[in-house]
């Protein structure tokens, strides 16, 4: 499917200056009790399966950039135990992961 106009500025930016923070948005929160992962993975992936924009991206083909809609998204959550840790671990993690292009 063609790129929106929205969409063209971004991907055109994204080539000229490369991956950018300014469109990725990270974010952390800190539980208190037991996790129950498997539930959690299960709930983030319902909420990906239903906006398509969370499982767009951009391939180009004969040299025109389009947006692919993908359906096999499977998502990866990392798990940090920072019990006993001072701010400097949490914030040196979040700084890893915010800088982290997405995929």
């Amino acid at each position: 499917m063609a790129l929106s106009l929205a969409q063209q500025r971004l991907w055109f930016l994204s080539q000229m200056e490369g991956s950018s923070e300014a469109y990725h948005i990270s974010g952390a929160v800190r539980l208190s009790g037991e996790l129950d992962k498997p539930v959690l993975v299960r709930a983030l992936q319902a909420i990906v399966a239903r906006h398509e924009a969370l499982r767009t991206c951009f391939q180009l083909h004969d040299g025109q950039p389009l947006q692919i809609v993908r359906d096999d998204i499977a998502l990866a959550v990392q798990q940090h135990d920072l019990r006993g840790q001072d701010d400097a671990a949490w914030q040196a993690i979040a700084a890893t992961h915010g800088a982290a292009p997405s995929i």
